[in-house]
């Protein structure tokens, strides 16, 4: 039986003498191969191109099929080591195998003949080299690049991809340490900041507060207010939010970094990319021009609060005083009512008088007692507003009240209060910053016309390398829209005006008030101390020596009195309308940098 032929039907067409040999068609290969021993072989066919097909059809004059010995009916060709020949059965209309093993291979390259057992005369001859120049190996191992792919064997080189995606990582770090120059006007929002919490808010906590006593002047007061005063520190935090908002106006949109995977039985792609977003030229610039103004206007506003606090601490504080001095009056007023009443009980009971006299003396006396207990019971009122004034929890004690109206020697500034009013009031200076901010943002509105800038960039990791360059632009088309935020900004520029222009008529009004109120306690207050007083004083020591002789009754006795209280408790109310008049002048409306001292705060160059 013939080696490599199974046993079957098609043993019986082949006799023992027909088996020893075979032909095999030069050009068509195994599927016309002539198993009869008297058949001729086919004249041999022109030479013509390689087809590198299923079969491997091959030229026949370069590429004849020739047995192998000890391959098992296995025809072997000289270039491809065995590649497709195989021992076959008789039938013409396909192409079977037969046998097992690693003989029914297909050796379709050296390395897989070789490990087939199959040998290839040819290269044995000619060596490899003449191999790489073979244009049917050039064409085998193409097609081997081919069925690797297409299997999903091309799949990233291990050494180019951890030597590639090693910039990911670098990329991020670089990424995470990017940052922008902050602006000359954000470094003077910042600076002045940090002036700030070095008085206010040392070391991020509160500072050492002062100890208020009897004997607490008004600055004491107002320090404490300021830096105890809950609204002050909100309008403080306000200020801080603002300045920190002028990085954030001025810094480009945060890029983008996406990561694109291509998986299909292995990972075949690796695209990372990088995109940002780069505003027109100018914008972030009067973005944070805004922003700044906005800053100013935050620190205005925490100064103007500050002050107002202040103001409410020495106003509390002087009515505190006030109510002690009025007290010290009445009390005295009454013990002059009881001297009175016992001249009058001792008129009466020699007959000098009547029981009427004794009556009035004493009816002059409960009023005085109830006005008393009046004032006293207003001393709750007035600890109420000091304690709002200085911040103080509904748990915290009260510092002890002034026992009399303090004084003040501070004076108002010399030239135009208005002038002065207008330069220094610190919401104006609030307004004005508003002003500035809604022209940086009319600036901007008008640049929305302008487009903005995509720049990418996106890595193919897959060898070979690829790099993706990735540019675009917005298209700011929308007409009405830009000419709506144009609008809107010029509105908000409008309104800023009219809220300035409306602040200072306010501003005029309040220091026409105050300054009108501090002349006429000046002026009341000298006519007091140095005429009303003094002679009432007189008329109540004359009236009570005419009383003991007789000579005028308790009536006039007890009106002498009355006005010699009167002008005393006038003194005392003038004098702290005077003080009132004066802080509200220096504090509120001028502005005055005592208090913004106290927060860190300099001077602005009037």
């Amino acid at each position: 039986m013939l080696q490599g032929l199974p046993p079957g039907r098609d043993e019986g067409r082949i006799d023992s003498t027909q088996r020893s040999a075979r032909h095999v068609h030069p050009h068509r290969g195994q599927r016309h191969a002539h198993r009869w021993k008297d058949a001729p072989p086919p004249a041999p066919a022109p030479p013509r191109r390689a087809h590198y097909g299923s079969d491997h059809r091959l030229s026949a004059q370069r590429h004849p099929w020739t047995p192998v010995a000890g391959a098992r009916g296995v025809l072997a060709h000289p270039r491809h080591g065995g590649a497709r020949a195989r021992a076959c059965r008789g039938d013409r209309r396909a192409l079977r195998p037969c046998g097992s093993g690693r003989h029914d291979a297909l050796a379709d390259t050296p390395a897989r003949a070789a490990a087939a057992g199959l040998r290839d005369p040819w290269r044995e001859q000619t060596g490899d080299r003449s191999r790489r120049r073979d244009p049917v190996a050039l064409g085998l191992a193409r097609r081997d690049r081919t069925r690797r792919a297409a299997r999903g064997t091309g799949r990233l080189k291990e050494s180019n991809v951890n030597r590639n995606l090693a910039w990911i990582p670098l990329s991020a770090l670089a990424l995470a340490a990017c940052s922008t120059q902050p602006t000359p006007s954000e470094r003077d929002r910042k600076a002045e900041l940090a002036r700030a919490f070095e008085a206010y808010r040392p070391l991020g906590e509160r500072p050492k507060l002062p100890v208020l006593n009897a004997t607490s002047t008004a600055e004491d007061f107002a320090r404490f207010a300021v830096l105890n005063s809950p609204r002050v520190e909100e309008r403080f935090r306000e200020w801080e939010r603002s300045v920190a908002e002028i990085t954030i106006a001025r810094s480009p949109p945060d890029p983008s970094l996406s990561l694109e995977l291509e998986v299909g039985r292995m990972l075949e792609a690796l695209r990372p990319g990088f995109q940002t977003m780069i505003p027109g030229p100018g914008k972030l610039a009067l973005a944070a021009e805004a922003q700044s103004s906005a800053a100013a206007a935050r620190r205005h506003e925490f100064e103007q609060v500050a002050l107002e606090a202040a103001f409410r601490a020495q106003a509390a504080w002087l009515r505190a005083g006030w109510i002690s001095e009025v007290l010290t009056v009445r009390r005295d007023v009454v013990d002059v009512v009881r001297e009175m009443e016992d001249l009058a009980s001792a008129q009466f009971r020699v007959g000098n008088v009547s029981q009427q006299d004794v009556l009035r003396a004493q009816i002059e006396r409960d009023e005085q007692s109830n006005e008393i207990a009046s004032l006293e019971d207003s001393r709750s009122l007035v600890a109420a507003e000091i304690r709002s004034a200085l911040g103080l929890a509904a748990t915290d004690s009260i510092p002890p009240l002034p026992d009399n109206l303090p004084q003040t020697l501070s004076e108002l500034p010399a030239g135009d209060l208005l002038d002065s009013a207008l330069a220094g009031n610190h919401e104006l200076a609030a307004l004005r910053e508003e002003i500035r901010e809604a022209e940086s943002m009319v600036a901007l509105a008008r640049k929305t016309s302008k487009p903005d800038f995509m720049l990418g960039l996106g890595i193919d990791f897959v060898s070979p390398l690829m790099i993706m360059p990735e540019a675009g632009v917005t298209l700011p088309i929308y007409r009405d829209k830009i000419s709506a935020m144009v609008s809107a900004a010029l509105a908000s520029r409008h309104a800023a005006d009219a809220r300035l222009a409306g602040a200072k008529l306010d501003l005029v009004v309040r220091l026409a008030d105050a300054h009108f109120r501090l002349r006429d306690a000046n002026r009341r207050l000298v006519l007091v101390r140095d005429s009303l007083l003094p002679k009432a004083e007189a008329a109540l020591a004359s009236a009570r020596t005419a009383y003991q002789t007789n000579k005028t009754d308790m009536t006039a006795l007890l009106e002498a009195e009355r006005t010699l209280l009167e002008f005393r408790i006038e003194q005392a109310t003038m004098t702290m309308e005077r003080e009132t008049a004066q802080a509200e002048v220096r504090l509120v409306v001028i502005g005055s940098r005592d208090v913004s001292r106290v927060v860190g705060v300099e001077e602005r160059s009037q």
